[in-house]
């Protein structure tokens, strides 16, 4: 029987949109901003930083509850499966959580709208442009993720649209750098589904869907993975080399104990899935973690 909005306290309400996956989406942002600002193209306040933070959150909180009523209403999301239990505990109906991410998506675009009374002119059917393509995708994530696409969803609207849209807003401009250092962190934000992916290949073989690790199997899937994370200290480094990155950005190698972490943690959901638990949640510290030392070696005061 589904409990009544009355009989659930915020936290419920809270757990149910998954914030702690938000980091994914947010650290593009800020990985961004302070390389802009690294970079002396800075041109307008911090305070659309803050509105652009908002906005990506909300769009990613209106994907995962969205992508969670989709997964439960087609079968995928079962009391069986390892997923957030709101609706398959029913903790919460169907309608309250579609409700509930098309609330987040038009938080996200009235956010977003806002956005653009501060920057210039110029810059503003760009912007409109990243805005509308982020909400589409966002919305049609389930329909890529349910077709082997889901890695290379979030490869495009988690990690190289954030950058598109903080770039443009915040230094009215898109240069090729800012792209090429999406290189050091999307890799990773990919590897978080693909971890997950990995994990639940038995569960979504019986929910009757397609995903890329399906379709390599657990060992390529797995060398898939840690291809994944090796561009990302690769990158880095040629990076460095190219002058783009300054020589501080050395300190992302701090990250490396835990890059190792994650990929035993992933060789054993191969074979044991329902041991490896933690396999998407290590990969999600590791890109927060590398994140935040590749924001720290961007200060212009370091």
């Amino acid at each position: 029987m589904e409990a009544s909005i009355q009989q659930r306290n915020i936290r419920e309400w809270i757990i149910a949109a998954r914030p702690w996956s938000l980091p994914a989406s947010i650290m593009p942002v800020m990985v961004t901003a302070a390389f802009i600002l690294f970079s002396g193209k800075l041109e307008v306040s911090p305070f659309i930083a803050i509105l652009l933070i908002l906005s990506v959150a909300m769009f990613h909180t209106a994907g995962n509850l969205l992508s969670d009523y989709n997964d439960y209403i087609n079968g995928i999301d079962t009391k069986d499966a390892l997923c957030v239990r709101s609706l398959v505990d029913g903790r919460f109906s169907r309608s309250e959580i579609r409700i509930y991410g098309l609330a987040s998506m038009a938080a996200a675009c009235l956010a977003g709208s806002a956005i653009l009374i501060f920057v210039q002119p110029e810059s503003i059917l760009p912007i409109v442009i990243t805005g509308v393509l982020t909400a589409v995708g966002t919305s049609s994530y389930h329909l890529m993720k349910y077709r082997a696409l889901g890695e290379i969803h979030i490869i495009l609207f988690f990690g190289i649209m954030p950058a598109i849209a903080t770039s443009l807003i915040l230094s009215g401009s898109l240069d090729a750098d800012v792209i090429l250092l999406t290189l050091c962190y999307f890799p990773s934000i990919a590897a978080i589904l693909l971890a997950n992916n990995i994990r639940d290949i038995k569960t979504d073989t019986q929910a009757n869907i397609k995903t890329i690790a399906m379709i390599a199997g657990g060992k390529k899937a797995y060398a898939m993975y840690i291809s994944l994370l090796v561009i990302q200290p690769v990158s880095t480094l040629l990076l460095i080399a190219a002058g783009i990155l300054p020589i501080t950005s050395l300190v992302t190698l701090l990250s490396l104990p835990l890059f190792f972490k994650c990929i035993r943690i992933v060789r054993k959901s191969v074979d044991m899935p329902q041991e490896a638990n933690d396999a998407d949640k290590c990969t999600a510290q590791l890109q927060l973690f590398y994140c935040i030392l590749l924001i720290i070696s961007l200060i212009p005061i370091i």
